[in-house]
């Protein structure tokens, strides 16, 4: 974005101290210090899981991305510990389509409900 000042503690790409050994795990690296995040509270591996059950128990595009930054939402605002906002959120997608149904979802998934 233009404009914007990078984080104080913000470490070029080019100047990472550990060789990322993915493009995810440079990514994540780099957008944790651009953001002034600790990259240690990162659990890849958890919020990978989480982003691909959201997506395929509730559905896509947009539902992994969105599950992710309520995560971290929660976790930000102090809601409580990450580990505990992603055990709700998978909790919560698991079964999803039957918890929708019995909330009055509409009988056709592939189709909003009518007005």
């Amino acid at each position: 974005m233009t404009g914007t000042t990078p984080h104080p503690d913000h470490v070029p790409a080019d100047r990472l101290i550990e060789p990322p050994t993915t493009p995810l795990d440079a990514w994540v690296h780099t957008l944790a210090r651009d953001l002034g995040v600790d990259v240690g509270v990162v659990d890849e591996q958890a919020l990978t899981a989480l982003a691909q059950h959201a997506a395929r128990s509730v559905g896509r595009p947009g539902a992994s991305p969105l599950t992710a930054f309520l995560v971290g939402y929660a976790a930000g605002i102090g809601a409580g510990p990450l580990t505990d906002a992603i055990h709700r959120a998978d909790d919560l997608a698991t079964d999803w389509y039957a918890r929708y149904m019995a909330m009055g979802g509409p009988n056709d998934w592939s189709r909003p409900a009518a007005t």
